[in-house]
């Protein structure tokens, strides 16, 4: 069985008001410290969902300001809460990670995934199947159906990372009859859509059965 991906995502959140637009230009700059104060401002002050995103990720990352996940946490809360599907996401993989050392975290991980889900945030779709396909002990019960169903969804809206694990599972795993045609098909939409990792396990699958690669 080779190896089924978890995705990360956590990148940077976008408005139209030049206040953002300019601390993103600070950013883009280098400046960090010149584009977290503009963040924390609009963040603080304004409520802006946006920069509260902005100011969790520069807190998660240390850049201008000391690394604390702890107010990455915060911020990121408070945007999720304005339901920001980045930061539900966002939220939904550090309790994941912070769930290998708390198991029942896994329980808030999964709530922010699901609301993220609603808003067709489609990393999250990916990381709840890898839950559903890997399980997490009787907090969330292994489940091939359910994993291969939002690995398809995920895949559906474009997440190369889906179209992999997809082409893995129906390549190589013992938990589906395998489908070297579906394989062949999902891994080549995610080389399309520039997931390098693909093109290995195409390489895989056409010495293994040369004839699909024909």
């Amino acid at each position: 069985m080779k190896k089924i991906i978890l995705m990360v995502f956590l990148g940077f959140s976008f408005l139209n008001a030049m206040s953002i637009n300019d601390g993103m230009a600070y950013y883009n700059k280098g400046d960090y410290k010149k584009a977290f104060e503009i963040f924390y401002i609009l963040a603080k002050k304004s409520n802006d969902k946006h920069a509260q995103y902005n100011t969790a990720l520069m807190f998660l990352k240390g850049q201008g300001v000391n690394k604390s996940e702890k107010d990455a946490l915060y911020w990121y809360m408070k945007a999720a809460n304005q339901n920001h599907a980045p930061s539900q996401y966002a939220l939904g993989y550090l309790y994941q990670k912070e769930a290998r050392a708390t198991p029942d975290l896994i329980k808030q991980a999964r709530y922010w995934y699901e609301k993220a889900m609603k808003n067709n945030f489609k990393e999250a779709y990916t990381n709840m199947a890898y839950l559903h396909y890997s399980g997490y002990g009787k907090i969330i019960p292994k489940d091939t159906n359910k994993a291969l169903a939002l690995f398809g969804k995920a895949a559906a809206l474009g997440d190369s990372n889906a179209q992999l694990n997809l082409g893995i599972i129906y390549g190589w795993s013992d938990d589906v009859l395998k489908n070297k045609l579906k394989s062949y098909s999902y891994l080549k939409q995610a080389l399309e859509n520039g997931n390098g990792e693909a093109g290995s396990y195409l390489d895989i699958l056409c010495k293994e059965s040369s004839w699909i690669c024909r």
